[in-house]
């Protein structure tokens, strides 16, 4: 049986070792069966990592499992919004700021970033330039380096590392029934293509409709597939679990890819991903990708964006 404070050991040390290994091959060093592999682990390892366990690096199942079983009891508990994310973290967020007076720009993109003098200067494709002594990036690796290069020859070359960093997919297919619920508000699907599904009219607060949401992470290949090929696959799936829904009628559907929903957790990249302090003082980063030992989790964004705070305030106070 896999054994989890051994685990836990390696994750905390050195890890390059586990690291260049991927879930797949520690499932099957540790004499895991294909039944607790199908059932248990994989659903687990999805959807933490969001990547299949042929690519996602053990070190980062490591900790995603000495953090869920080998902590505190509450650290394993699950929580469920019951209302948007916007709501949830967006909006909250928003008032903060604004009550606290710092202006916000909306639909509004970062084109290039120069230096002035010992600050940065960032221009937008809105024409809005704002300059700065401290900047912080938070961008997804992708977007980063494509904010680079457009920049200024003094962020050329300032991380290499960007290269290795891919993307993971999300689809998400969106479902109308008429008159039909499934008994739990959150399912997770066995030996299917489909992941997840959840009852929107069960968890959000104000939802009456029959709006179930499926959930496939690590979606390189259904990426590609068109709307109508996903809604008739998720149709198909329901019924296979659910002969009722036979004679339910579908009244809606939407699908949702998320092409670069997050980086992907492949084996041998955590030694690549970049501290939050830089090469070039007053320039710092956040982000689920960067060296939080985290994979692209709500978790690892909060890790980084606090760790980058204290590098940025340390910083402004040693002036």
């Amino acid at each position: 049986m896999l054994t989890l404070m051994n685990l836990s050991k390696k994750a905390r040390g050195n890890g390059h070792a586990l690291d260049d290994l991927s879930v797949r091959d520690l499932l099957q060093n540790t004499g895991q069966t294909e039944d607790a592999v199908a059932k248990f682990w994989e659903p687990l390892a999805l959807a933490t990592l969001n990547e299949s366990l042929d690519i996602a690096s053990a070190r980062l199942f490591a900790e995603v499992l000495r953090r869920a079983l080998l902590s505190k009891k509450s650290d394993s508990n699950l929580a469920i919004s019951k209302v948007g994310l916007s709501d949830l973290f967006a909006t909250p967020m928003q008032q903060y700021l604004e009550g606290h007076g710092v202006p916000l720009s909306f639909n509004t993109q970062a084109t290039r970033v120069t230096r002035e003098g010992a600050g940065f200067l960032v221009e937008t494709n809105t024409g809005e330039r704002f300059a700065t002594d401290q900047l912080l990036l938070a961008t997804p690796p992708n977007a980063l380096a494509k904010l680079l290069a457009e920049s200024g020859s003094e962020f050329q070359g300032l991380f290499p590392e960007l290269v290795r960093f891919g993307s993971a997919p999300i689809v998400s297919i969106n479902l109308w029934f008429e008159n039909f619920h499934p008994p739990q508000r959150m399912l997770g699907l066995v030996n299917s293509p489909i992941h997840w599904v959840f009852d929107k009219s069960k968890i959000l607060t104000g939802q009456r409709s029959s709006h179930l949401t499926l959930v496939v992470s690590g979606a390189h290949a259904l990426a590609q597939e068109n709307k109508e090929n996903l809604v008739k696959l998720a149709c198909a799936e329901l019924q296979r679990f659910f002969p009722e829904l036979e004679n339910a009628r579908l009244y809606h559907s939407q699908v949702v890819k998320e092409l670069e929903a997050t980086f992907s957790a492949q084996r041998g990249l955590n030694r690549y991903r970049p501290s939050n302090r830089t090469a070039l003082p007053g320039l710092y980063l956040a982000g689920d990708w960067t060296d939080t030992g985290l994979p692209a989790t709500i978790e690892s964004a909060v890790l980084s964006g606090h760790q980058a705070a204290d590098a940025l305030l340390e910083s402004h106070h040693a002036r």
